[in-house]
């Protein structure tokens, strides 16, 4: 008998290849491994120091900014609001 044509040996290979795979079988994880991990002396990168009154000026252009952008949103948003209750009043009143 050959066992349902070569499925139970693929089985097999499977297993063996799972087995292989186990962190505990990876040579990561045996003694003496140092060499695998290099350990480099990183270089904390430059940062550039500013005043408080730079950091306080370029914060509240940012706010500036921002609250611009929010009224325009709501010049627009409550435009179309008026102009969709006007539309339906209008609307309403000829049909």
């Amino acid at each position: 008998m050959s066992y349902g044509s070569g499925h139970v040996f693929d089985m097999i290979n499977r297993m063996k290849q799972n087995r292989a795979l186990r962190g505990s079988n990876r040579q990561k994880f045996k003694k003496n491994s140092s060499h695998l991990y290099k350990t480099q002396k990183s270089e904390s990168p430059f940062l550039k120091k500013y005043s408080k009154e730079k950091i306080e000026q370029v914060r509240s252009e940012i706010k500036n900014k921002a609250n611009k952008v929010n009224k325009k949103q709501e010049i627009v948003f409550w435009s179309f609001i008026t102009f969709g209750v006007i539309f339906i009043i209008l609307f309403l009143i000829y049909f």
